[in-house]
């Protein structure tokens, strides 16, 4: 009696720890999603930032390209050239940078998703051991029972 009551308070405790790492998995599918969503938006937010700079860029070209009679403007047509390249530079980098920040996040997350699964498993496999060793010893006493009611039965 007191080795099923031990066994029901390990389902129980089993049970629980499982709800625990589904609901810390679920959080962890929720957050890794929107920090997906967030990091599409801020890529979408650069991209659209280089189409304006290279706009500017294809502008300047254009500036530069008419200011050819004018010494002076085409220096000044140059340099602004040069800054909206650097610009378009620094936002390439920054782009680049959310990039590789969201392929780390992902893979922290996978890998973090790999591992809450990978406990679950295992408290599966517990949980379906101890389901067998309790069916296990059911079938036993049954047994016993029954030998032990044919001979009292019998005599």
């Amino acid at each position: 009696m007191k080795v099923d009551e031990e066994y029901k308070q390990d389902m129980v405790n089993q049970k629980q720890q499982i709800v625990a790492l589904q609901q810390q998995l679920q959080s962890l599918q929720e957050r890794s999603s929107r920090d997906m969503q967030q990091m599409q938006q801020q890529a979408e937010t650069l991209e659209f930032r280089v189409q304006e700079l290279e706009l500017e860029l294809y502008n300047t070209a254009y500036a530069l390209q008419t200011a050819q009679a004018q010494h002076a403007v085409m220096q000044e047509s140059l340099r602004y050239a040069e800054d909206a390249a650097a610009v378009a530079t620094s936002e390439c980098a920054t782009l680049a940078a959310a990039v590789q920040a969201m392929t780390e996040q992902d893979a922290r997350a996978r890998s973090t998703l790999a591992h809450r699964a990978h406990h679950l498993k295992e408290a599966l496999l517990q949980t379906s051991s101890a389901l067998r060793q309790f069916n296990e010893r059911d079938r036993r006493d049954r047994n016993e029972v029954s030998i032990v009611s044919a001979l009292y039965i019998s005599s």
